[in-house]
This record gives C-alpha cells, sequence and structure tokens, in this order.
C-alpha cells in the first residue's frame, strides 16, 4: 500500500508539472490576417471567368443546369482557406455556417425556385474531375491578375519556397520489400518518367517524384505563381523564370525571401538588377569551407559582408552595372 501510495503521489506530481510547463508556455503567434476569406468572396464578384473557363455554354443550354461552376470553386477554395481536412468537414461547416451559402452564392432550382443548398459530397468529385489541370492553370491565372487589380496582391514582399511530392511510383526497395520484383519495378518506373530521384533533408532519405515551386505574397498569404519540376532539379535554376513572371504581372517587390536552397551570388545578383528588390537569402553553410558547422557559419557570414559591400552597395545605390 505504501509503494502503490508514493507510485500514485509521483504520477500526480508529474500531471501537475506537466501543465504547469504547458501553462507556462508561450502561445504561438497567431498570424493576422489581412484580407478576410470572408471579404475575399465579397469582392470577387462571385468568379463569373471560372463559368466562362468550365461551362461557357451554361446560358444558352436547356435544361437543368446545377450548382454554378464558380459556386462549387468557392466552396472548394473555401475548405484549403480553412485548413478543412476533407469535404465531409466542408459540408459540416456549411450546415453548422448557412451564411456562407449566400456568400458562396450556393444555390440550384428545386422545384422551379431558386433555393440555397448544400451541395453532395458527389458534386464536388464530378465537378473537380471536370475542371482537370488545364482550366485551373486558366483559373489561378485570371485570379491572380484580379488580385493584383484590386490590391488584395501587391508583391512588395515575396517568398519563394518548394516542397517534394512522391510520385506514384515508389521504388522496391525503399518500401523494405526483399523479395521484389526488378522487372515489375522497371515497369512501374517507366509510368513516372517525368520524375527522378533527390534527397529529402526533412524526412533524411531518397525520394522519387517531384518539385513544386511556389511564390507567395508575404503579406496576404496568398499565392503568385508556381510550377512542378523534377525532383533533382535545382532550385536555383528556376529563379529566373519567377523573375520574368514577376516582371510580367507588373509587380514592384521591394523584399525577395528564400530559404538556403536558393543561395547563390547569381541568383542574389539576378534579384538585384532586374527587380531591384533586397534579397533576403540565408547562406547554405554547405558552401561554405570549414572543419564544422560553426567554421563554416562564421566564413558564411564573412562572405556575405564583403558580399554585400562589393555587389549590393554598387549595384543598387552607386548604380553599378
Amino acid at each position: 500500500m505504501k509503494d502503490g501510495g508514493v507510485h500514485a503521489s509521483s504520477i500526480q506530481v508529474l500531471c501537475c508539472n506537466s501543465v504547469k510547463a504547458e501553462k507556462d508556455k508561450k502561445p504561438k503567434p497567431i498570424r493576422e490576417e489581412s484580407f478576410s476569406s470572408k471579404e475575399f468572396f465579397e469582392r470577387n464578384d462571385y468568379f463569373s471567368y471560372v463559368d466562362v473557363i468550365v461551362d461557357p455554354d451554361r446560358k444558352r443550354r436547356d435544361g437543368p443546369k446545377g450548382y454554378p461552376p464558380s459556386s462549387v470553386f468557392m466552396a472548394l477554395l473555401l475548405m484549403y482557406l480553412k485548413s478543412m481536412s476533407s469535404i465531409l468537414d466542408l459540408i459540416r461547416f456549411l450546415k453548422s455556417n448557412p451564411e456562407w451559402l449566400v456568400i458562396l452564392n450556393l444555390k440550384r432550382r428545386v422545384g422551379g425556385e431558386m433555393r440555397y443548398r448544400i451541395p453532395d459530397r458527389t458534386t464536388f468529385g464530378k465537378f473537380a474531375e471536370r475542371l482537370g489541370p488545364e482550366k485551373i492553370i486558366q483559373v489561378f491565372s485570371v485570379m491572380v491578375v484580379q488580385l493584383i487589380r484590386m490590391g488584395v496582391i501587391k508583391g512588395e514582399k515575396v517568398s519563394l519556397d518548394c516542397s517534394i511530392i512522391w510520385a506514384w511510383f515508389k521504388d522496391c526497395k525503399s518500401a523494405n520489400k526483399p523479395n521484389h520484383n526488378n522487372r515489375r519495378c522497371r515497369k512501374h518506373r517507366r509510368r513516372d518518367r517525368d520524375a527522378s530521384w533527390t534527397w529529402d533533408h526533412h524526412r533524411e532519405r531518397f525520394v522519387f517524384g517531384y518539385k513544386v515551386h511556389i511564390a507567395i505574397d508575404s503579406l496576404s498569404g496568398l499565392p503568385i505563381m508556381l510550377t512542378v519540376t523534377k525532383a533533382g532539379y535545382g532550385e536555383n535554376r528556376t529563379v529566373q523564370w519567377f523573375v520574368k513572371m514577376i516582371i510580367g504581372l507588373g509587380l514592384r517587390v521591394k523584399e525577395f525571401l528564400a530559404d538556403g536552397g536558393y543561395d547563390g551570388y547569381k541568383t542574389r545578383l539576378m534579384i538585384i538588377r532586374r527587380l531591384k528588390a533586397i534579397p533576403f537569402i540565408t547562406f547554405n553553410p554547405r558552401n561554405c569551407k570549414g572543419n564544422n558547422k560553426e567554421e563554416k557559419m562564421k566564413r558564411c557570414r564573412k562572405l556575405r559582408y564583403r558580399w554585400y559591400v562589393k555587389n549590393f552597395l554598387k549595384t543598387w545605390w552607386v548604380g553599378g552595372p
């Protein structure tokens, strides 16, 4: 009994200490929305351009028409903006918040009258198949141009990053299958010829797949443009394409943010000379010489100071080449 009492009291003390430690922790800073999702949908004219791209013959076609494509697209976009995990969560959200049916214009003809209703789960799946990748790119490009005209995307501070996506094919060796069939693996590998191998630093393993490179407006948190490449495609090689697209959109970038994967002097000079922006790109310790990480970071700081004095000040203020 004594041992049991001591054991129970120690558990209570540990539980109390853990609760206190959680209370003492500082809460994570919540990012303030500079442009709320409700205002985003209200000022976007119900995404009328989605109807023109997805269903151009909607007005001339006879018979039942169902929900407008723009309304279904807005509902799917709301699911991602609210960080919902599935379409079922979206349907539950619309049931508990019926005012969003009016904001999203989710109405269809029922018994000869137009009524606001929640779409079925199959409606969203059929719409995604009907949309396809080509129409999504058209909708995305038109949306970005409209948001720039409205002043939602200002482009003063742009962030560039990428993420690795697994391909459909996975290597049999990585799946821990000792008795794998090499012929079957070669057959599956041929189906994903556009993918390639690369080393994933987060998972700490080789990954066969693709890279999605995205440029985001840091103030609004909205994407400006994106592109998909092989997983082994260098991140620095995409910067030139992003710079061309930013200039084509007419954005005046003041700050350009990127991680160590985009470390390179040519990249910084391109951002300074062509965008007239300040590159905030962290130096990659792997690009510096040294015996350990501390020596590499010290050398990187010295190189950073020399490089900015020699190139940045010369091209920005002095007006060099």
